[in-house]
């Protein structure tokens, strides 16, 4: 028999320690959206921000925020952390930054992971998603993300109005943190798009 490396034995327990982390943030966010006992509720803010500090915790928070069937009010104070740890801890630049910055291989998971839910059949869950991304693209966009505008034009494109409306709560929280130049750059492409959504009443924002 050959030795179980230290590699082979991270992978096979990583599924096991994000489920226990699952199951301690699920813990925290249901005595926070209770309102219950102070005590358990600055003691749930204490664990999630010690949790914070973990690679991967970011990542964690997207697969509750993703599972449709947890309970909305969890999946949607999920979507808030999310985009409170991406303010605070994606740029050593912000002014709120938080130690340590997201590693890069989570920022990249991150980067593929949550333009998903911008379709979102929930507003609020759209919102959170547009919110984080928008944080993301403000110090990626456009070195590190050059594909972030090229794929809001293309949802814009696409026949589902939950993903138009997702795409420009995006666009909007974008457009406050990019600057003019670089909103200049890319008018060629959002113009075509954002005329035809005004010629169609069904996407009502």
């Amino acid at each position: 028999l050959r030795p179980v490396s230290a590699s082979s034995h991270a992978r096979r327990t990583r599924p096991e320690a994000m489920e226990a982390a699952q199951r301690t943030i699920l813990q925290c966010v249901s005595a926070l959206s209770g309102g219950g006992d102070p005590r358990l509720v600055s003691q749930s803010e204490a664990k999630l921000k010690q949790l914070s500090q973990n690679n991967g915790y970011g990542m964690v928070l997207v697969s509750i925020f993703a599972n449709s069937k947890a309970d909305f009010k969890y999946r949607q104070l999920t979507g808030i952390l999310l985009k409170n740890h991406i303010v605070n801890r994606w740029s050593q630049h912000s002014k709120t930054f938080t130690p340590p910055v997201i590693s890069d291989q989570e920022k990249k998971e991150l980067r593929k992971v949550l333009p998903r839910f911008l379709g979102d059949p929930h507003p609020l869950l759209r919102s959170a998603a547009a919110m984080a991304m928008a944080s993301m693209g403000q110090w990626d966009y456009p070195e590190r993300w050059p594909e972030l505008l090229p794929s809001l034009v293309k949802c814009l494109e696409d026949k589902n109005p939950n993903l138009v409306q997702g795409s420009l709560r995006c666009l909007g929280f974008l457009a406050e943190h990019i600057t003019d130049e670089q909103v200049a750059k890319s008018i060629h492409r959002l113009a075509p798009a954002l005329l035809k959504i005004l010629k169609t009443p069904q996407f009502s924002l």
